[in-house]
């Protein structure tokens, strides 16, 4: 019989190929594991905040540079004020004027409305006398009348410089304080000219350079705690529930990928960022090599739960999320299980099967 028949050779191959298919089954695992949820995020510096500008103006001048140290309230930009400071001088001229008018206009009115009160005081006084003649037929009628006319005239006179008197005292004490309002306006105006620090800390990013427009609310510079670094993740939504304060994370920075750092989650921001989808969480970092550098990318792990000696299957093992196929009497049967805590590759198992079952990879649909 030749070897060289096609048939033959076709028979031959086709029974090493199924040979070398047949599957090999496996055994469940004892080994400690680790859940955790992934998150992309990159290095901040802690306490940072974004500078902004309350008003529109050129910058005329940076007083300081990236990299510098400041200190709260410090002025770190100034901005140019020609406008916004002719319209202060203004306010102030008109202050002054103000101030000026309200003592020697209303002391002038006192001084007629006093003489008015005594002309009527002693108007009153003669009236009672004149009316006690004529009581007696002392005087004639005529003189009476002159008197009591005397005496109504002096007290309108005097009611009248009185409101007089009244009105302008409000209208001034108005006008003064109209005055002082928009001198305090103006003058707290020009001191957003002089753009100051919010807090200490390092200056990582200006954004802005001498001689550019910088408009009302935009940001000049970013400021944050040189002695802490923290981690920005984004946290995808099926996950965010499993995340806590405190949880243990485990990252890896860019450019020192050949070690792994840890952190603390600080913060769970309650709102979800439209742009991408995820929740940003917040994390201090507790051992950080020197020279990291705010904006570096980081992957991390955040901790959910962590166990030794677990009965575990690989993941590539399991059919849906709870079934195993395993090999009884030389056949392969599907068995639910109770999963567990779960890593990228491994499945705890707490339920269905043991260590001495044998599994085979689920059949292919």
């Amino acid at each position: 019989m030749s070897y060289k028949n096609p048939f033959y050779i076709a028979l031959v191959a086709l029974f090493i190929a199924s040979c070398g298919s047949k599957e090999t089954p496996i055994k469940p695992e004892t080994k400690s594991m680790t859940e955790a949820v992934y998150a992309s995020g990159e290095i901040i510096p802690a306490g940072n905040y974004k500078l902004y500008s309350l008003v529109d103006g050129v910058l005329m001048k940076k007083l300081i540079a990236e990299g510098d140290l400041i200190t709260a309230g410090q002025t770190l930009f100034e901005l140019d004020a020609d406008v916004q400071e002719f319209r202060r001088a203004n306010s102030q001229q008109s202050y002054n004027t103000a101030e000026q008018n309200y003592g020697p206009l209303l002391d002038e009115l006192s001084l007629q409305m006093q003489s008015a009160e005594n002309r009527y005081k002693q108007d009153s006084i003669n009236f009672i006398r004149y009316d006690n003649l004529r009581k007696n037929d002392a005087i004639a009628a005529i003189e009476f009348d002159k008197a009591k006319l005397l005496l109504q005239n002096s007290r309108n006179e005097y009611l009248l410089i009185k409101k007089r008197y009244t009105r302008t005292k409000n209208q001034l004490s108005l006008e003064l304080n109209n005055a002082k309002t928009l001198l305090n306006i103006n003058e707290s105006d020009r001191s957003k000219y002089n753009i100051k620090a919010l807090d200490g800390g390092k200056v990582y990013e200006i954004y802005k350079e001498n001689g550019e427009l910088i408009r009302r609310y935009e940001p000049v510079a970013m400021i944050g705690n040189p002695k802490q670094m923290e981690i920005k993740m984004m946290v995808e939504e099926e996950d965010i529930s499993k995340i806590k304060i405190g949880q243990e994370v485990v990252i890896k920075i860019d450019g020192f990928t050949d070690k792994v750092y840890k952190a603390k989650v600080k913060s769970i921001y309650p709102s979800i960022n439209k742009q991408e989808q995820a929740f940003r969480v917040d994390a201090i970092l507790t051992d950080a090599p020197e020279n990291i550098y705010p904006g570096q990318s980081v992957e991390a792990n955040i901790i959910l739960n962590q166990k030794k000696d677990v009965l575990c299957v690989p993941k590539n093992y399991i059919q849906g999320k709870d079934t195993v196929w395993v090999m009884k009497n030389n056949e392969k049967t599907a068995v639910k299980i109770n999963p567990g805590i779960s890593d990228i590759e491994w499945v705890e198992i707490l339920s269905g099967i043991n260590k001495n079952d044998e599994l085979v990879k689920p059949p292919k649909k």
